[in-house]
């Protein structure tokens, strides 16, 4: 059993207290953006995404976690907010993931997968959605670790795909989405 320094706790709770200051700013931030844009429920959805995957990244951010595991974060969050958002049961979600995750590990196997699930799942639009946005992360992230890029990098990155699958059909506009992301940004580095 190892314990701990006095400076050590005092450093890490010192960490945690700022994490959650930075979450309840974002909370803030997240809660008057989905005011302003309640009329329009793919909007509100997307300050809701914004809102849980900022909230990872600061984590990952405050407890030095690696990639592998932000990435993980990220999933989890998304699988419960579209099975919120959509009803779909997260199970559904949960086991397209397990498809996707037991089956690539570079990224030409990565695009193979993606079109593979995207055919089984043809019928059923939100797990399209999800295989996307499971494909986006998986090379993203395979491509940070690549070319060496930092967590920032890559969360950009991230919420661009992001912003892109949600427009395909024009509805949201990209314009919008990008719009909330830097009300969102803004307001964050107040």
């Amino acid at each position: 059993m190892s314990i701990e320094s006095p400076e050590n706790l005092s450093s890490q709770y010192e960490k945690e207290v700022r994490m959650q200051k930075e979450i309840e700013k974002i909370e803030l931030i997240s809660t008057k953006l989905k005011e302003k844009y309640s009329p329009y429920q793919e909007l509100v959805e997307f300050v809701d995404y914004l809102r849980s995957a900022e909230e990872v990244f600061i984590e990952a951010r405050v407890k030095s976690w690696s990639d592998d595991q932000t990435k993980e974060d990220l999933i989890k969050k998304e699988i419960y907010l579209m099975s919120l958002e959509t009803g779909v049961d997260d199970k559904v979600f949960r086991a397209i993931y397990d498809d996707f995750h037991s089956l690539y590990a570079s990224i030409g196997q990565v695009y193979s997968v993606t079109e593979k699930l995207l055919e089984k799942y043809k019928d059923c639009k939100e797990c399209q959605e999800f295989i996307h946005y499971l494909g986006d992360i998986s090379l993203i992230f395979l491509e940070a670790e690549k070319e060496g890029l930092a967590l920032n990098e890559a969360k950009e990155r991230l919420f661009k795909a992001r912003m892109k699958v949600l427009s395909v059909d024009g509805q949201p506009e990209l314009g919008v989405l990008e719009k909330i992301y830097e009300e969102f940004k803004k307001e964050l580095n107040r």
